[in-house]
């Protein structure tokens, strides 16, 4: 899945609604930007589902978790390829 965004004058970039969706960021959230300069790309993921921002205390997802994750990601992926249709 590609989604395009925008820098602005000031350096920010919104990020795009299926983007938030698909990953459940919320305001406030803090994102990880891993810069990999020698593949001239970023990776980019939210810290508060990341070991990083739990510490020691880090529940594993179940298969039933990623079931969900993926059964939420072809919803939003469907509702984008229906809206541009």
């Amino acid at each position: 899945m590609n989604t395009v965004a925008t820098i602005t004058s000031k350096g920010q970039v919104t990020i795009p609604k299926l983007a938030r969706d698909v990953l459940l960021l919320d305001e406030g959230d803090k994102l990880v930007f891993s810069v990999l300069p020698d593949l001239g790309f970023v990776k980019v993921f939210p810290l508060k589902n990341n070991f990083l921002s739990q510490g020691a205390s880090v529940k594993p997802l179940t298969i039933k978790d990623i079931h969900k994750v993926r059964a939420r990601t072809l919803e939003l992926v469907a509702e984008k390829v229906a809206t541009e249709s």
